[in-house]
């Protein structure tokens, strides 16, 4: 049975990059790291690998991407057969300790169902001064009816694992405007599919939230 994030309109080829902000908000987070064309970066819930074909081609970065996805993995080597993305478990990530200057997890970090584990790995793969750069939602106010943290919840659960974070970006309208443009973007038997099928991934329903950019450091 496939997860919510592996049917429309998630994985459509026309959907290619799944979150708010889409690649300008990549942009904004990679400048934010201030890697070099060196640096070897690591998009950990890669979708298709279109974050990844970006920083290749634009920064010329040693990037790849994992997902727990195969289906996701494969939609995106089917157009893309050269690119360095795999399946892989965040949980157990398959590379050496120290071996990476930068860590993306955008919009994935709040649907890992141990997202501690998810860190303390990223934190070993992680190069000392290396940089994380994380987007996803969180919540504007506390909820007992939902797993989602808090703004001072997902800053002391990074900080729990050893980072340092350098910077908090809100981007709570990137949300509304996804929204927005996701339902603008779908007719006929899709359109309240979409809602359904985001609230369901996030676990959001009738909650206040909000979107945010975040810097750290090993």
């Amino acid at each position: 049975m496939k997860n919510s994030y592996e049917t429309y309109p998630f994985s459509e080829n026309s959907v290619r990059v799944m979150r708010p902000g889409g690649l300008a908000l990549t942009d904004e987070l990679i400048l934010a790291c201030g890697l070099d064309e060196s640096s070897k970066v690591l998009d950990v819930g890669c979708g298709m690998g279109t974050a990844v074909q970006y920083l290749r081609a634009h920064y010329k970065y040693d990037a790849t991407g994992v997902d727990c996805s195969s289906i996701i993995i494969q939609a995106g080597l089917s157009s893309m057969p050269e690119l360095p993305i795999e399946v892989a478990n965040a949980e157990k990530l398959p590379y050496p300790n120290e071996s990476r200057d930068c860590i993306l997890m955008e919009c994935t970090l709040s649907v890992f169902q141990d997202a501690q584990q998810v860190l303390k790995e990223a934190y070993r793969v992680l190069k000392p001064g290396a940089k994380l750069a994380i987007s996803d939602v969180y919540l504007k106010a506390n909820s007992d009816s939902s797993s989602l943290k808090t703004q001072n919840e997902v800053e002391q659960l990074i900080t729990n694992q050893g980072f340092k974070i350098s910077k908090w970006l809100e981007k709570t309208t990137l949300l509304h405007s996804y929204i927005a443009e996701m339902i603008w973007n779908q007719s006929g038997e899709y359109e309240d599919g979409f809602l359904s099928a985001f609230c369901a991934l996030k676990g959001v329903s009738g909650l206040k939230l909000g979107y945010f950019g975040l810097i750290a450091e090993k």
